[in-house]
């Protein structure tokens, strides 16, 4: 039952954000569900991303934008990859909260 949960919220994205593409709206999904871990000890990890959450999936932009990054790091380099960490500002009456970054990088 789970399968038509989604696609009705994920619907609701569509319709609230008309710009977003699927892959944007699959975030939105996976970041805004309830974490069921504490719940489900022994069932980590299989049990998907967490319980879906249409309220926190469809929370509108505060509309007041968030602090400049002022002190992004690379903490680690391997192979592929690479760590950053930053603190995120933001959640008062003058910085918005940042709801999630778009990481884009480029060769040239």
């Amino acid at each position: 039952m789970a399968c038509p949960h989604v696609s009705g919220v994920a619907a609701l994205i569509a319709s609230q954000y008309r710009n977003l593409t699927p892959e944007a709206i699959k975030i939105i999904l996976s970041e805004s569900v309830n974490e069921i871990d504490d719940q489900n000890p022994s069932y980590i990890g299989l049990l998907g991303t967490g319980r879906l959450n249409a309220f926190n999936a469809l929370i509108t932009n505060d509309s007041i934008p968030p602090a400049p990054i002022s002190d992004l790091m690379v903490t680690e380099v391997g192979p592929g990859t690479i760590d950053l960490n930053w603190t995120a500002s933001g959640g008062s009456d003058t910085l918005g909260q940042a709801a999630r970054y778009d990481l884009r990088i480029s060769t040239s």
